[in-house]
């Protein structure tokens, strides 16, 4: 009897063990995010400014937009949601 509480709670252990590692995985990935956006769009509101161009277009936000995508679907997996199969 020992041997299989033993087995469970190191299962228990491991599947914990495999969450961590996955929330963790995805604040990096958030922080990341948005540290590097913050550079990227203010050095193109800079150039911007300097040039007298607007910062306000599109073609600016093709990097945050996007991986901002890709950062929801990396939500979806380590919460667990998933609104288009429920």
């Amino acid at each position: 009897m020992a041997i299989i509480m033993k087995n469970l709670n190191r299962e228990k252990l491991d599947k914990a063990k495999k969450r961590v590692e996955e929330l963790k995985g995805f604040y990096i990935h958030a922080a990341v995010y948005v540290i590097i956006n913050i550079f990227i769009l203010v050095n193109i509101f800079v150039r911007n400014n300097y040039e007298g161009e607007s910062f306000w277009e599109f073609e600016h936000f093709f990097t945050p937009f996007f991986w901002g995508i890709g950062l929801l679907f990396h939500a979806s997996k380590v919460f667990n949601f998933n609104p288009l199969l429920g």
